[in-house]
C-alpha cells in the first residue's frame, strides 16, 4: 500500500512538472511546439488567398484597414 501511494505520488509530481514547464514556455512567448514548415507553393498560394481576401474586403467598404493577422502573417512565412 505505501508503495502504491509512493508511485501515485511520482505520477502527480511528473504531471505538475510537465504541466509548470509548458506554463513557462507559453508565458515567456516561445514556441512550445515546432513550426509549420511550409512549401513555397502553399506560402505562395496561402498569399494569394489572403490578397483576395483583402480585395474583396476593401470592395464591400472601401474605408476598412488591411491589416494582416499576426497569425497570418507567420503562416505565409512559415514560422509559428
Amino acid at each position: 500500500m505505501l508503495l502504491l501511494a509512493g508511485f501515485l505520488l511520482a505520477v502527480l509530481g511528473l504531471v505538475a512538472l510537465v504541466l509548470a514547464v509548458r506554463i513557462a514556455r507559453s508565458s515567456r512567448g516561445g514556441p512550445i511546439y515546432a513550426p509549420i514548415a511550409l512549401s513555397r507553393a502553399q506560402a505562395a498560394l496561402d498569399t494569394a488567398q489572403l490578397a483576395d481576401f483583402n480585395e474583396r474586403r476593401l470592395a464591400l467598404d472601401p474605408d476598412v484597414t488591411v491589416v494582416l493577422s499576426r497569425v497570418a502573417m507567420n503562416r505565409i512565412t512559415g514560422r509559428w
